[in-house]
């Protein structure tokens, strides 16, 4: 019998199951850990994914509470898991673990973010990805829309706005950031034109920041490169990466009608979310009467699973089928 720690030991019946003797081999056992997280659509996403690749692997929630986070890493370890999938509040804290040690390592996207959202087991290594960024093209791209040379606006720079902002500018899009913590948003523009920084004449791909504190005040707003009138109809896609909208939190919001009548979404806009409930917040619905393009946050959600499942096992999943199994969630109906 294998001997568990506190983390080990959850209330979660599927989880004993797992972790008890002669259940499953140890070396196919993936999990996603956050606090809480028994509300997590994870594990049914990527055993759909398992399933469909014939793989004998199995993943599993696991609550681990907000200090704990080292000992998840060393359960990877002891238990020889394939990977772990990453939720709040824990992205930072495995990132940092991970940052030293001679037999963990992150991963360029992850270090910029300081943020883990996946890690995986590579021959004993333990190696800390983030696929928030590359789980937001992926959903693009399955709706046929092309970021390169793309005008992007994002609506706040937290993790999430972070993650897609460095996945757009690496994509070769032109980024602008607009959030409430002005400074918060020059430094992520600052980081990622360092980052990003060409001599390349045909490289048109920028970074931008646009003064909230200006554009809430007035109806007009000057960013980094001093164009004093704000015109949304010069974005092509327009990125909500706040909380607003959000099921049990912000549901009557957006970041439109935060700034009333400063935003006029037009038919030619691709309006995404990246909450996924409700699966049609009111930025989704005020756009659809807009008659822009709608993607809601379920996309991206499987998409940094698929991202995920790919790291851990080096096999493409069927994205259609991992998606289709989030769908027919209750949580989601």
């Amino acid at each position: 019998m294998i001997l568990m720690s506190s983390i080990d030991r959850q209330r979660l019946p599927e989880n004993r199951a797992y972790l008890d003797e002669g259940n499953i081999s140890m070396s196919r056992l993936a999990a996603v850990i956050g606090n809480p997280v028994h509300h997590s659509l994870s594990p049914v996403i990527v055993n759909t994914a398992f399933e469909d690749l014939s793989l004998p692997f199995k993943m599993v929630t696991l609550e681990v509470p907000d200090e704990k986070a080292k000992e998840a890493v060393e359960l990877i370890e002891r238990l020889n898991m394939v990977g772990m999938s990453v939720t709040m509040p824990h992205k930072k804290a495995i990132a940092d673990i991970l940052s030293a040690g001679n037999n963990f390592a992150l991963d360029k996207t992850a270090n910029f973010l300081e943020a883990v959202n996946c890690v995986a087991n590579e021959e004993g290594k333990l190696v800390g990805y983030n696929t928030d960024g590359q789980g937001f093209l992926l959903a693009l791209s399955r709706e046929g829309v092309v970021v390169n040379e793309s005008s992007i606006l994002i609506f706040g720079a937290g993790g999430a706005g972070r993650a897609v902002a460095y996945a757009c500018v690496e994509a070769g899009a032109k980024v602008s950031i607009l959030n409430r913590d002005e400074e918060k948003a020059r430094t992520l523009v600052e980081n990622l034109n360092t980052i990003f920084a060409t001599s390349n004449a045909k490289d048109t791909r920028e970074v931008k920041c646009i003064s909230y504190k200006n554009l809430a005040s007035t109806n007009l707003a000057s960013d980094d490169f001093g164009v004093n009138k704000f015109d949304l109809g010069a974005f092509d896609i327009l990125v909500n990466a706040t909380s607003l909208g959000m099921k049990g939190i912000n549901v009557d919001q957006s970041p439109v009608s935060i700034l009333e009548s400063k935003f006029q979404i037009l038919p030619k806009h691709i309006v995404i979310d990246l909450v996924y409930n409700p699966a049609e917040t009111k930025f989704l619905a005020d756009a659809k009467k807009s008659g822009a393009k709608i993607i809601g946050g379920l996309p991206m959600l499987v998409g940094q699973a698929a991202h995920a499942v790919k790291l851990w096992t080096g096999k493409e999943p069927n994205l259609e089928k991992m998606f289709q199994t989030a769908v027919n969630q209750p949580i989601l109906n």
